[in-house]
């Protein structure tokens, strides 16, 4: 019934009066009233006119898109989803198509990769996942386990100077096919600094050790 109107004032049309084929989207109940089986329909019409203003008849073409649509429902459904955890996660994630082409990222990478600053982002989205410079001639791309990565990211005119961690993971459909790669990242520049400040007072220390065990041997009397 919502569709009935637009369906019936169609002969009236201009288009149609013209004889120029108009498009129509509409739903049909293949079940009763109680028990509604809804098919969607789309198609085309087009008069065909005897005289100038007196249509013949009225062809239509059609076709049932119903599985169509419900398989855009469906993607639809799953995409507000994972947009909601994509968003939502703590890790810096971004998404590239299975040749390598950036696709999207989260907040939390734009965030990682200072990607406010215009130069950073036009960097970030024209190189290709495979031409990136810990990647180039090092990851093969006919593996399908996780690939992981330290970078040392710097790029000057960015503000960029920091320790990264990357996690390629390859993502396939249930029949083996690559569909597109995430990439999960961490700023570990605190850790990375933390550990060579511990490095370097190990070093420090074990100096101290030996120039305390050099001093006590200089004081000690040599054996007969």
């Amino acid at each position: 019934p919502d569709d009935r109107e637009q369906m019936m004032n169609r002969p009236k049309n201009k288009q149609a009066q013209k004889g120029v084929s108009t498009p129509f989207n509409m739903r049909w109940n293949k079940g009763t009233p109680e028990f509604p089986v809804w098919r969607y329909i789309e198609g085309n019409s087009f008069p065909e006119f005897l005289h100038p203003g007196r249509p013949k008849d009225i062809v239509i073409t059609a076709r049932d898109v119903t599985e169509e649509k419900q398989k855009e429902k469906e993607e639809m459904e799953l995409a507000l989803r994972f947009q909601k955890m994509f968003d939502s996660t703590l890790l810096a994630m971004s998404f590239y198509d299975k040749d390598g082409n950036f696709i999207d990222m989260n907040q939390k990478m734009r965030e990682l990769c200072n990607l406010e600053n215009k130069v950073a982002e036009q960097m970030f989205r024209s190189t290709n996942l495979f031409e990136m410079s810990r990647l180039k001639n090092e990851y093969d791309r006919k593996q399908s386990d996780n690939f992981y990565v330290c970078q040392h990211l710097v790029i000057p005119e960015a503000g960029i100077d920091k320790y990264i961690e990357f996690r390629i993971c390859p993502t396939a459909s249930d029949d083996g096919t690559l569909l597109y790669y995430v990439i999960t990242a961490s700023d570990i520049t605190n850790e990375r600094n933390m550990y060579m400040e511990l490095k370097k007072q190990d070093k420090e220390l074990k100096k101290t050790s030996s120039l305390d065990r050099k001093s006590g041997s200089a004081g000690m009397p040599r054996p007969i």
